[in-house]
C-alpha cells in the first residue's frame, strides 16, 4: 500500500461546446375528438433557441407548454439549437370526428307548392348543416331524378314529359358528413300539351301562362285601350291606339306602334322585351302622315290589300305633341284626326282613305273587315234607332247604317263599346252586351242580330255600357272566348251546340290571376288566346291560354316584288347606262343574263353595254322568288360620211352634202364635222376621206 501525501485534484471535462441540445417534446393527449384541444410540452438542455414548424410556427422558449386545437390529424415539429448543434423532434396529434347527430335543414325553393309544371323545369333546393352538407338527392314519386347534387346551389333539370299528366310529389333529401338526412317535399301538377304541332309554342292546355310585360319603350307595357290584330303575313300581333305614352311620355297619348311575336316572346320568356318590335315611333321623322292620337279605334286586317284598317273611334288630346302637331282634335298636315286610314306593315306607312268617319263615330270601339263584301263593319249607338251597324263600302267610300232592334227581352242592345270578334268562315260577328249580360251574333249577310241568351253570370257588375266584356273567336276550334271583367273569369261558348264551358283554372302557375284591359285577341298561328292587362306592380303580366291542341293557321308571307329600270333602254355604242332596282319582302337578290353575281336588295349599277343586252334580277324572300328583266338596245355605230344612212359612203352622200353646202342647219346628218351649225368644206372632207364606192 502506498500512502498518498499532498493535495488531490479531480478533472471534470467541459462538454458545453461540443454536444447538441437534448430535447424532450410530446403532446398530451395524443388523440383528441374534433373540437377538443391538446397540450404540447417540451424541454431542451444545452439549447439557446427553439423554432416551431409544420402545424405550428414561430420562435419558442427552450421549454414550455402550448395548447392547440387542430381540426384534423396534425404533426407538430420543434427544432432547438445550441453551441453543440441542432436537435429536432416531432409529435403527432390524431383528431377523430365528433359524433354528429344533428340533421341538415333542406327546403325545395322551386317549384312552389301546388304549382303546375310542363316541358322542362328546374327543381331547386337550399340546404345547410351544422358541419357540412355532402349532397342533395332529388326524387319524383320516390324515383331518383338524376344523381345526387354535391354542389350548392342544389338543383336538377326535370323533363316533365317523362311523367304522366296529373299530381306528383317532388322530394329533396339532404345528407351531411355524419350520414344524417332530412327531406322536404312539394306537390305539383304536371300539365303537358299533347300537341306537337311544328312552329307552335309548346304550352299546356287549359292553363293560363303568365309572361312579363315589357318596360316602357320596349313594347306595350301600359295597355289601357290598346287594340291588337294579327297579321297573317308575318304571324305578329300589331298594336294601335290607347291612352299611354311612348318612349318617354307616359299616358300622354303619344302612342308608339309595336308588334309582338308570341313565339319569340315564349322562347325567351324571362326577357321582358323579347318578341316586341317597334314599328313606328309616334313622332315620325320621315315626313309622312299618321293618325293623330288614336284612343278607342277599330283595328282590323284586310286580306285583299294586306293592310290594317284603322277606323275611329275616339281620338284624344295629348299633354305634349310632336313638331308640327297642334294640341287640338283638328287635323294637322301630317297628323290626321278622325280619318279612316290604312297601315302597310311592310312599308310601315299610313295612307289616308277618307275623312268621312261615318255616323256614330264617337260611339264605337271594334271594327271588322269582310272580304266578300269588301266592307268594314262596326257597331254604334244612334239616338233614334238605338243599336246600329255602321257599314263602310271600301270601293264606293260610302257609309250605310242599319238598326239592330232590341234583345229577346225587348230591351235596348248596348254593344257599341263592347268587345266583338268575327267568325270569318260563317260571316258572323259575336258580341256581348255587358249590362244585360247577353250574347249576340250579327249576320254580315242579312245585317240582322240574334240574341243567343244570357252569358254565364248574367249582367256584369258595375257595368257602364262600355268596356265591360271581351270576346275573341278561336278560328281553330270554332269556339268563342268570353272574359268577364268583374270576376276575372274565362268562359267558352260552343256555337255548334249552343252551350257554355266555364274554365275552372283561373290562375296561372305561381298563383297569379289573369288581368285583361282591352287587348284580348286570339293568335291563330300559335293557337293561343292572348290577354294583356294594364301595367301594375302586383301583376305586370300578359297571359297566354290554349283551349285545345290544334293545327294553327299557317303564316303566308307575301311574294317579293321588284322594280327594275334603266336610265335609257336604247343607246348608241359606248354610251353609259344606269340600272336601278328596289324590292319589297326580299332578303337576297342574284343577277343573271348580261350581269352576274349577288346584288343588294336595292341599289344601282352603271355600265356601257357593247351590244343589245338583257339584264335579269331574281330576288328571294320568305314568300318565294320573283324575277324581273330589262333589255338595253345598243344601236350600231354610225359610219363617218354616211350622210343618207345607207351604211356606205358614195356619190349619193356627195350629192347630199353638196345640196346643203353653205346652209345653216342644226339637224342634218350632212353637218358631220365642226364647226357645227353650217355645212362647209369640213363636212365635204368627211365624205371624201371616207369615200368607199
Amino acid at each position: 500500500a502506498h500512502k498518498v501525501t499532498g493535495p488531490v485534484y479531480a478533472f471534470k471535462p467541459d462538454r458545453s461546446g461540443t454536444l447538441a441540445p437534448v430535447l424532450t417534446f410530446s403532446a398530451s393527449p395524443t388523440t383528441i375528438t374534433s373540437g377538443q384541444s391538446t397540450t404540447l410540452s417540451w424541454s431542451a438542455s444545452d439549447a439557446t433557441s427553439c423554432t416551431a414548424s409544420d402545424s405550428w410556427s414561430g420562435t419558442k422558449a427552450t421549454s414550455g407548454n402550448q395548447a392547440v386545437s387542430p381540426a384534423a390529424t396534425s404533426t407538430y415539429t420543434l427544432t432547438c439549437t445550441g453551441p453543440g448543434g441542432t436537435t429536432t423532434q416531432s409529435t403527432m396529434v390524431i383528431v377523430t370526428a365528433a359524433t354528429d347527430t344533428i340533421a341538415p335543414v333542406v327546403s325545395i325553393t322551386s317549384p312552389s307548392v301546388g304549382a303546375t309544371v310542363f316541358n322542362t323545369t328546374t327543381v331547386t333546393a337550399s340546404a345547410s348543416d351544422n358541419i357540412e352538407v355532402v349532397g342533395v338527392q332529388f326524387k319524383l314519386d320516390s324515383t331518383a331524378l338524376g344523381i345526387e347534387d354535391t354542389t350548392s346551389p342544389y338543383s336538377v333539370s326535370w323533363d316533365t314529359k317523362t311523367a304522366a299528366n296529373g299530381a306528383h310529389t317532388l322530394t329533396a333529401t339532404a345528407r351531411d358528413v355524419a350520414g344524417n338526412v332530412a327531406t322536404d317535399s312539394v306537390g305539383v301538377t304536371v300539365s303537358n300539351s299533347v300537341d306537337s304541332t311544328p312552329g307552335q309554342i309548346d304550352i299546356p292546355t287549359g292553363v293560363f301562362m303568365a309572361v312579363q310585360l315589357p318596360y316602357r319603350g320596349q313594347g306595350i307595357g301600359y295597355n289601357k285601350h290598346v287594340t291588337l290584330a294579327w297579321n297573317p303575313l308575318d304571324g305578329r300581333l300589331y298594336s294601335v291606339g290607347g291612352d299611354f305614352g311612348g318612349l318617354a311620355h307616359e299616358q300622354s297619348y303619344r302612342q308608339d306602334m309595336f308588334s309582338l311575336s308570341i313565339k319569340d316572346k315564349w322562347d325567351d320568356k324571362t326577357n321582358p322585351a323579347a318578341g316586341w318590335r317597334l314599328e313606328q315611333p309616334y313622332c315620325r321623322t320621315d315626313g309622312t302622315i299618321q293618325p293623330k292620337h288614336p284612343d278607342f279605334v277599330g283595328w282590323t286586317w284586310d286580306n285583299k290589300r294586306n293592310v290594317f284598317w284603322m277606323v275611329p273611334g275616339t281620338m284624344e288630346i295629348a299633354s305634349d305633341n310632336c313638331a308640327g302637331e297642334t294640341g287640338s282634335r283638328a287635323s294637322d298636315p301630317l297628323f290626321l284626326a278622325y280619318h279612316v286610314m290604312t297601315f302597310d306593315p311592310v312599308t310601315k306607312k299610313w295612307t289616308n282613305q277618307t275623312s268621312d268617319t261615318g255616323p256614330n263615330v264617337a260611339e264605337t270601339w271594334k271594327s271588322h273587315y269582310d272580304n266578300e263584301s269588301d266592307s268594314l263593319i262596326r257597331f254604334g249607338w244612334d239616338g233614334g234607332l238605338g243599336a246600329v251597324a255602321n257599314i263602310y263600302s271600301i270601293p264606293t267610300k260610302t257609309w250605310s247604317k242599319f238598326g239592330l232592334g232590341v234583345n229577346a227581352l225587348g230591351k235596348d242592345i248596348r254593344v257599341n263599346k263592347e268587345g266583338s270578334d268575327t267568325d270569318s268562315e260563317k260571316k258572323q260577328i259575336y258580341t256581348v252586351d255587358g249590362c244585360s249580360g247577353r250574347l249576340h251574333r250579327y249576320s254580315i249577310a242579312t245585317k240582322k242580330i240574334a240574341d243567343l241568351g244570357p252569358v254565364p253570370g248574367g249582367s256584369i257588375s258595375g257595368c257602364t255600357t262600355t268596356n265591360d266584356a271581351y270576346v275573341a273567336w278561336d278560328s281553330i276550334h270554332k269556339v268563342l272566348f268570353f272574359w268577364r271583367l268583374d270576376t276575372s273569369t274565362l268562359h267558352v261558348y260552343e256555337p255548334a251546340n249552343s252551350t257554355w264551358q266555364n274554365i275552372s283554372t283561373v290562375t296561372s302557375p305561381g298563383g297569379l290571376t289573369p288581368s285583361v284591359r282591352h287587348a284580348f285577341v286570339f293568335d291563330p298561328g300559335q293557337n293561343v288566346l292572348v290577354m294583356v292587362g294594364s301595367t301594375d306592380t302586383s301583376n305586370n303580366n300578359m297571359y297566354l291560354f290554349r283551349y285545345a291542341p290544334g293545327v294553327g293557321v299557317p303564316i303566308t308571307p307575301p311574294v317579293p316584288s321588284i322594280i327594275l329600270s334603266a336610265s335609257q333602254t336604247s343607246v348608241d355604242a359606248g354610251s353609259m347606262v344606269t340600272l336601278t332596282w328596289s324590292t319589297t319582302d326580299a332578303s337576297s337578290c342574284t343577277a343573271a343574263g348580261a350581269w352576274t353575281g349577288t346584288k343588294t336588295i336595292s341599289g344601282s349599277q352603271t355600265g356601257n353595254p357593247a351590244s343589245t343586252s338583257t339584264y335579269t334580277l331574281t330576288c328571294t324572300g320568305a314568300g318565294g322568288s320573283v324575277n324581273k328583266s330589262v333589255t338595253i338596245t345598243v344601236n350600231a355605230p354610225s359610219i363617218a360620211g354616211d350622210i343618207n344612212g345607207d351604211k356606205k359612203v358614195d356619190i349619193l352622200d356627195v350629192v347630199m352634202v353638196a345640196s346643203y353646202f353653205g346652209k345653216t342647219t342644226f339637224d342634218s346628218k350632212a353637218d358631220a364635222a365642226p364647226p357645227f351649225g353650217i355645212i362647209d368644206i369640213f363636212d365635204v372632207m368627211v365624205v371624201v376621206v371616207n369615200w368607199s364606192p
